[in-house]
């Protein structure tokens, strides 16, 4: 199972494999801003620090919220 550390926090979880980061939070209170929830805004937009290549590929509609944050290893919780 996938283990998500916050680097805030040093909180660290184990989630689901294909568990949408964004519907993980809000199960278990975590604060992650959002918006659309459909990948156009941007708006919960994180950073992935380590563990990139454990993502699924990113897709059209992720990669078009992504270009809205200027950080490398930028990812949407939403998708």
């Amino acid at each position: 199972m996938p283990t998500l550390t916050l680097i805030d926090s040093g909180a660290t979880y184990d989630v689901p494999a294909g568990t949408h980061l964004l519907d993980f939070a809000q199960a278990n209170g975590l604060d992650i801003p959002f918006g659309c929830t459909r990948g156009s805004c941007g708006t919960c937009g994180v950073v992935v620090e380590k563990g990139m290549e454990n993502l699924n590929e990113i897709s059209d509609a992720e990669q078009d919220g992504v270009e809205l944050i200027s950080e490398d290893n930028a990812r949407l919780a939403c998708r």
